[in-house]
């Protein structure tokens, strides 16, 4: 399976459209406000789509220009990885006695 998600974005609300693969709609398309509750049922659909598939490569408008291309946050993804696993080293290295300070009592 391919699957593909159209949006077509206008002014106050957007009209979506998924495939499963280019000839193989799922389900009916339907219309999203731009509010948080109805953007968090689109995120909803998106989780249903990839849970479906296992797979969304490809976010585009109705006009084919793409939105979203999966791939191009794997290399963002990796150096957040890299970057966790950096501080994560730093907090478990253990802190060195100073040999300058002295204790005064």
């Amino acid at each position: 399976m391919n699957p593909v998600i159209g949006l077509d974005v206008a002014k106050g609300e957007s009209q979506v459209q998924a495939f499963l693969n280019k000839s193989k709609p799922y389900g009916k398309s339907f219309s999203i406000k731009h509010t948080r509750e109805e953007l968090d049922h689109f995120i909803g659909f998106l989780k249903e789509i990839e849970e479906v598939t296992g797979k969304i490569r490809v976010l585009h408008d109705s006009e084919g220009v793409v939105l979203i291309y999966k791939e191009q946050f794997k290399t963002h993804f990796e150096q957040v990885e890299r970057y966790k696993m950096l501080v994560e080293e730093l907090v478990n290295e253990p802190i060195l006695e100073d040999k300058d300070i002295k204790d005064e009592d």
